[in-house]
């Protein structure tokens, strides 16, 4: 069984995948109470706290991340006047430590964005907003202290359970889409950069397939160990010699591929080349590779360009086995 792109999404960037819609949620729930209520200053506390948002949403369209970092500076005092207001509805009261339990929900939303540092600092830029604002008795304090831990516990505990989570999933997408002989990218890996590829720049796009020629004479007079070390030279070989916008692909047995942009197709088969000469330098003497290529311009839909160029690899196997017979007979004639 493949795996989905969606199903090897990090838990972080699925939350990161709704971008606004919580924050509008919220508006429209607080704009039906205050409608259901009949509470038409609420109203206007909502449309600033709309305002804030679609600030923050045009600032995200101009510079990445100043989206975030505007909408929680604004947050707290934003959270401030409400609480000086009437207090944000009915459950807090109009006063540092209520002010402190309302910072709950945005506090514990900034472990998406920044990780704990991100928490710690929101919530002591926020206390020191509210500090500044809103009344306070010393009697209030074990209240005041109670909150504030709570928040930051739940902002660390949601920071370190997203963190594990986003690494496994890193470690299973890594392990899905490797190919745990050579650690090149396996059939999948190949098939999603392709998809990806076509839908964005089908005409940069191309593609070279090979066969290694005689890794199953390694195997039946060497072993199979012998044959593990002939694929895994070559990819190392290839790997390394290829530009840092061209990927290689172990797709199966003997067969790997490589993609590229059209005018380095040249400059890969000589790659291609190169590597089997130092696979040969290695021990392995008898191994070739046949190459065939394609182009993204060349084809009409995604599926066909692998196989123009799988069909230009074989054509180019063919030919060079007859060679090789040619080449063979003329010198047994020679011998007689």
């Amino acid at each position: 069984m493949t795996l989905s792109p969606d199903a090897l999404m990090t838990p972080r960037k699925r939350l990161l995948q709704l971008g606004w819609r919580p924050v509008w949620a919220l508006w429209l729930m607080s704009i039906t109470l205050h409608l259901a209520l009949q509470d038409f200053p609420g109203l206007g506390r909502d449309l600033v706290y709309a305002g804030i948002v679609l600030v923050g949403m045009a600032l995200g369209r101009w510079r990445r991340g100043w989206d975030v970092v505007f909408f929680y500076a604004a947050l707290a005092p934003f959270t401030v006047w409400l609480a000086r207001a009437d207090g944000p509805g009915w459950v807090f009261s109009p006063d540092l430590v209520g002010y402190s339990a309302a910072l709950v929900i945005p506090t514990v939303s900034v472990a998406i964005f920044c990780n704990f540092p991100g928490v710690l600092i929101f919530l002591l830029y926020a206390l020191a907003a509210g500090g500044l604002a809103l009344p306070f008795e010393w009697s209030q304090l074990a209240e005041l202290t109670w909150y504030v831990l709570l928040t930051l516990g739940l902002g660390w505990l949601l920071a370190w359970l997203l963190q594990g989570a986003d690494r496994a999933v890193r470690e299973l997408r890594r392990s899905a889409l490797m190919d745990p002989l050579t650690g090149l990218g396996n059939r999948r890996a190949f098939d999603l950069a392709l998809e990806g590829t076509w839908a964005t720049r089908r005409e940069t796009l191309a593609v070279a397939l090979l066969d290694l020629d005689g890794l199953k004479r390694i195997n039946d007079t060497r072993g199979h160990a012998a044959g593990d070390e002939l694929l895994r030279g070559f990819a190392a070989a290839l790997h390394s010699r290829l530009g840092k916008d061209e990927t290689a692909y172990r797709l199966g047995g003997d067969e790997y591929s490589v993609l590229c942009a059209p005018e380095r197709l040249d400059a890969v088969q000589a790659l291609i080349a190169a590597a089997v000469a130092e696979v040969r330098e290695a021990g392995f003497i008898n191994v070739d590779a046949s190459v065939g290529t394609a182009v993204g311009t060349e084809v009409d839909d995604m599926g066909a360009l692998p196989r123009l160029a799988d069909e230009r690899m074989y054509t180019e196997k063919r030919h060079k086995h007859a060679r090789r017979l040619r080449d063979g007979n003329s010198a047994a004639f020679t011998e007689q």
